[in-house]
């Protein structure tokens, strides 16, 4: 995540669903437990998705994107 020259990576494990394109998380465990919290819950419309990244209208209708970490 990056705000003005400031960066911070922020790394979440967590469960989802998805229903009628609203994707659902909450937050198992984190990096950030200050920023993101375990059992921190949100409702997200996706706005578009593929195997590598998911875009989506978060929180105040800002639109984010965010990419896959492959193992």
């Amino acid at each position: 995540m990056t705000k003005g020259d400031r960066s911070i990576t922020i790394s979440l494990e967590g469960v989802w669903d998805v229903e009628n394109n609203i994707l659902t998380w909450t937050i198992k465990k984190t990096n950030t437990p200050d920023l993101m919290p375990v059992g921190k819950t949100a409702n997200e419309e996706i706005l578009e998705i593929d195997n590598n990244h998911i875009k989506y209208k978060g929180i105040d209708d800002q639109i984010e994107t965010e990419t896959k970490i492959h193992d």
